[in-house]
């Protein structure tokens, strides 16, 4: 979905969190719309009406297109974010068969 209306992209972010994406969306002020990932982790989207940057700690992405995703194979479902038709992340819930490796499990 391009970025036209903040009305469409926050439609958008609710069906992220009815699908648990992500959780404690937050709207209420005019440009910023707060939310946690599903792993929860605090972010942030700075809207504008043809470009928004998503916003982690140390961390900042432009992107013009954004939608619900089921085909990246690391998640189960995600968040796609992409800028000038070029993916530049993903937020999302990942495959439970899939785990993080530690410093333990390379020993």
């Amino acid at each position: 979905m391009q970025i036209d209306k903040r009305e469409d992209l926050l439609s958008l972010l609710d069906d992220a969190e009815n699908n648990q994406i992500i959780s404690n969306l937050c709207d209420k002020r005019l440009r910023k719309i707060s939310f946690k990932t599903c792993e929860g982790l605090p972010g942030h989207i700075e809207w504008y009406c043809n470009l928004c940057t998503l916003h982690f700690a140390g961390f900042s992405s432009w992107f013009d297109d954004v939608k619900i995703s089921r085909t990246h194979p690391c998640y189960e479902k995600a968040l796609q974010f992409s800028y000038n038709g070029i993916v530049t992340g993903f937020i999302g819930i990942k495959y439970s068969h899939l785990k993080e490796v530690t410093a333990d499990d390379a020993n």
